[in-house]
């Protein structure tokens, strides 16, 4: 067993230059990692978590610039992309007419996309160039935006020359009223959502702060309150001479009345490092701590749908990986003034709301971070609110901020759902990485029975076979929606509502009680029931869900006892995690070199050759990022390490700069382009990163203390920033050579090819 050294005296030199040195402890991660997009990227969400419920469209997604003089945006048409603050240019120069209107030209106009903020820049052809920074200073009620505007003149456009002063106004138009609910600025009307209405998402007294107070440090820049009439024009009017340049900082605040956002915007303005420099430090810091694997060479891959060879530097990879933690945090509910926060939110514009696989992933990837205390208030908050309300083994499959969850749906069928078995494994890795084991006593109060967490754990485990069990065999069954979050996979569930023994849910199930084991022993207490049950439960699935005719694993259907051969799940490939057998290991590896079976640019979640495969579909073909996690630590613990990487990077690299999708076609290529679908920023694929870890040789995934493994077969990487009992972990693997593990700079452990070691945080 490895022990952390508590003497830092002395340092590791650079690890063979495999972590580049210029990514050092004062790095600009978010000017790094930059985006440029030709066009603005259509429902962004760009958000610091705590301004996520006032965020509506029009400061949820980036609302676009149009240039012209229609007295309302033209949101479908517009191109630029700079926020709600400013939807129209009007230029006024008196040469327009010699230059045919080059001077509104919008050709010249790209967007950036940072870690902290988006820039937005128009250059027309009258020698005009507008850029406008958008962003939420941390910890605030407000969204600023920091406009500058250059002239340099248009040489030979009219007779007057290039010293003839220019006039530009930008203007805002913003909406009040409850059907113009596309351009809201102040949260009034309903929440973008398919899924949630007002009640659910913050209750009948406050959805969110109501007031918007507009000002900026130019005195000529006309104040606005909220009205209730519609339409309100906000604009700034300057004129320049050719090489001259202004600067302004506009600032929304926020607030329940106007007195408030008043405050909220005068406090901003005072600061001007709290709206720029205090921002951009603390993104910074939280990428600094977020989980990081660069390979030493990039990843080269061959496309499987198109026969194509691809390499991807290590810049990228880092890039794709830093993209996808931003989006982590994005997915953080944190209004005070909510009754369930913080909560995660699966995506902003489509579901708003933390799920039992979905939103418990997101925490258990956050705690990993230094936004811990956020996942800790999460994961008591899901505890509390979804699960086990009746003490019958129960979870909702989704919480809302108001504190209802889907169990308040009275007459629907989700009324009864048991959801995904996940709270368990979601604790155990707080706890893990955090080394906060506090959080297994903390009081639940009425609305959680009165139990403490870890015995809320408890009755949810015992009560759980109750209501999943239909036959007996200890194994999960899905007889309602959302139970195994794979919606509409090809299963007897989906074809004809029988009840079915998923594959997926006894990994999940597995995990879970593999999770209570540990926390049981971590308290002193005997864990045998759950690993006893946790080998029953590998027992029948190795028993009843393999078959021989296809050498592979399906679903039960429990009306007929027969299994689902007729399709080829990709969730049969988790059991990787748990397959002791090597003719099945390589029978179900074999699947995923097949371009005939698996292997596209990315795993379909249904086999190409099944006859319900679609690429358009959702479980029945698509990609979806977040799986792949599963997927690459099951090759790993099974000897195919080399494999599992490929696929995890893959699936990270998929992003297209903060777009984190949902799913993808898995026959496209390459394999990160651009996503047109609805849910665009998907916190939970942050898993994936956390996977890499595990991939590469520090095991996380179920629990317990931190295994160190020298897997066969990949590349040379650095890990940075794992974390395990409040303490950071490195490492750097050397094929031929082993893993060695870094704490504090001092190299902790050796581990040589082949070879593991157990390390536990502190001496």
């Amino acid at each position: 067993m490895c022990q952390t050294a508590v003497d830092e005296g002395v340092k590791v030199a650079a690890m063979k230059g495999i972590w580049p040195e210029w990514l050092g402890e004062e790095f600009d991660y978010s000017t790094w990692m930059g985006h440029e997009a030709e066009e603005p990227l259509r429902g962004v969400y760009y958000s610091n978590g705590l301004l996520a419920v006032e965020e509506l469209p029009g400061l949820a997604m980036q609302r676009l610039i149009t240039v012209g003089n229609s007295p309302v945006p033209d949101t479908t048409a517009c191109r630029f992309d700079l926020g709600t603050a400013m939807t129209k240019v009007d230029v006024d120069c008196p040469h327009r007419s010699a230059c045919r209107n080059k001077c509104l030209s919008t050709e010249e106009v790209f967007t950036l996309y940072m870690g902290d903020r988006v820039a937005g820049w128009m250059r027309s052809g009258c020698g005009l160039e507008v850029r406008v920074e958008r962003y939420i200073p941390w910890n605030t009620m407000a969204l600023v935006h920091c406009v500058q505007i250059t002239y340099r003149g248009a040489e030979g456009l009219s007779p007057n020359g290039p010293g003839h002063p220019i006039r530009l106004r930008l203007e805002s138009s913003v909406s009040y009223a409850e059907e113009a609910a596309q351009d809201i600025l102040c949260a009034t009307a309903k929440p973008l959502s398919c899924q949630c209405d007002r009640k659910r998402y913050g209750g009948d007294e406050h959805s969110h702060p109501s007031c918007v107070a507009l000002t900026t440090d130019d005195p000529g820049l006309r104040y606005c309150r909220p009205k209730a009439e519609g339409w309100q024009a906000l604009g700034i009017e300057v004129q320049l001479m050719p090489g001259e340049e202004i600067c302004r900082h506009i600032v929304f605040g926020l607030g329940f009345s106007q007195e408030e956002a008043d405050l909220e915007a005068e406090r901003v303005l005072a600061d001007p490092d709290c709206m720029s420099g205090k921002t951009r430090d603390f993104w910074n810091d939280y990428y600094a701590s977020c989980p990081k694997v660069v390979p030493a060479e990039g990843l080269s891959y061959v496309n499987g749908a198109t026969g194509r060879a691809h390499k991807v530097s290590a810049e990228e990879i880092l890039r794709s990986q830093l993209w996808n933690w931003r989006a982590l945090l994005s997915s953080v509910c944190r209004g005070s003034w909510l009754k369930c926060a913080p909560i995660m939110i699966a995506d902003w514009g489509q579901f708003i709301g933390m799920w039992a696989n979905d939103g418990c992933e997101e925490a258990l990837a956050l705690s990993f971070t230094n936004q811990s205390e956020l996942a800790r208030g999460a994961i008591v908050n899901w505890l509390t609110h979804a699960v086990n309300r009746g003490g019958d083994g129960r979870c909702a499959w989704t919480l809302y901020p108001s504190c209802l969850a889907s169990f308040d749906n009275a007459g629907q069928l989700d009324e009864t759902t048991q959801g995904v078995p996940f709270a368990p494994r979601m604790v155990a890795g707080y706890v893990r990485a955090t080394g906060d084991l506090s959080l297994l006593d903390e009081k639940l109060g009425p609305a959680g029975h009165g139990r403490t967490l870890w015995e809320q754990l408890l009755a949810y485990e015992n009560g759980l076979l109750d209501v999943r069990d239909c036959n007996g065999d200890h194994l999960l069954d899905w007889i309602n929606p959302y139970e195994t979050g794979w919606d509409n996979k090809d299963s007897p569930f989906v074809e004809a509502r029988r009840p079915t023994t998923a594959i997926n849910e006894q990994v999940f199930r597995i995990w879970s009680l593999e999770a209570l084991a540990h926390l049981a022993r971590m308290r002193g207490e005997n864990p045998a029931r759950f690993e006893w049950e946790a080998e029953i439960v590998r027992e029948a699935v190795s028993r009843l869900l393999w078959s021989e005719d296809t050498c592979f694993y399906h679903d039960l259907d429990l009306a007929s006892g027969s299994l689902w051969t007729s399709a080829k799940n990709l969730d049969a490939f988790y059991w990787l995690f748990y397959e002791r057998d090597p003719k099945r290991v390589e029978s179900l590896v074999s699947e995923l070199d097949d371009e005939s079976a698996f292997c596209g640019s990315l795993l379909p979640t249904l086999s190409f050759d099944s006859p319900r495969f679609r690429t358009d579909g959702y479980w029945d073909g698509r990609a979806w990022p977040r799986v792949h996690a599963y997927v690459g630590v099951g090759l790993a613990r099974a000897g195919h390490a080399e494999l599992g990487l490929s696929w995890a990077l893959r699936a990270i690299l998929s992003n297209t700069g903060p777009i984190c999708p949902e799913t993808l076609d898995p026959t496209a290529d390459p394999v990160s382009s651009t996503y047109e679908g609805p849910c665009t920023l998907m916190g939970y694929n942050a898993l994936v990163c956390l996977a890499l870890l595990d991939i590469c040789g520090l095991e996380m995934w179920t629990g317990g203390d931190l295994d160190a493994v020298a897997r066969d077969g990949l590349p040379e990487l650095y890990i940075a920033e794992h974390k395990c009992g409040g303490a950071s972990f490195s490492a750097l693997f050397e094929p031929g050579k082993g893993l060695s593990v870094y704490s504090g700079g001092v190299k902790i452990c050796k581990v040589s090819p082949g070879q593991r070691a157990q390390i536990r945080a502190g001496t």
